[in-house]
């Protein structure tokens, strides 16, 4: 069976898209702690961008390893969720915003989404097979 293939399987495409959407309501929850984080303590504007990402690239990590149920196609199906994520945070948070001018979303923010995401679906998809053989 090809890579290609994998991907395209029913049980794949319900793993991609149910880790992409567990990872936006989970980005969404955690966006929300630190906006209200912000507002009691009053980060600096050096500190707010790398702990949105590092909640991003958490969300994402999340929605995978607790999304994937099927055992197979981890890098694939990685890449594509964070690939997923990637495009529809960007238009959540432009519905919430109302434009792009304040949000700087760069190439760099899809290719970290989709780079973590194809790791951790390796690592998801390898432990979920260890455990299954033992």
């Amino acid at each position: 069976m090809s890579k290609l293939s994998i991907l395209f399987k029913k049980n794949t495409m319900v793993d991609i898209v149910k880790g992409a959407l567990l990872a936006l309501v989970i980005c969404l929850i955690l966006a929300l702690i630190l906006s209200i984080l912000i507002k009691v303590i009053g980060f600096s504007e050096k500190v707010i961008y790398p702990l949105v990402q590092i909640i991003k690239l958490m969300a994402v990590s999340l929605g995978i390893i607790f999304g994937f149920r099927e055992k197979s196609g981890g890098v694939l199906k990685g890449g594509a969720t964070g690939l997923i994520f990637s495009l529809i945070s960007i238009l959540v948070f432009l519905v919430l915003g109302g434009s792009l001018k304040n949000n700087t979303f760069s190439i760099y923010d899809i290719a970290s989404d989709v780079a973590i995401g194809a790791i951790t679906g390796i690592v998801s998809v390898n432990i979920r097979s260890r455990k299954a053989n033992k």
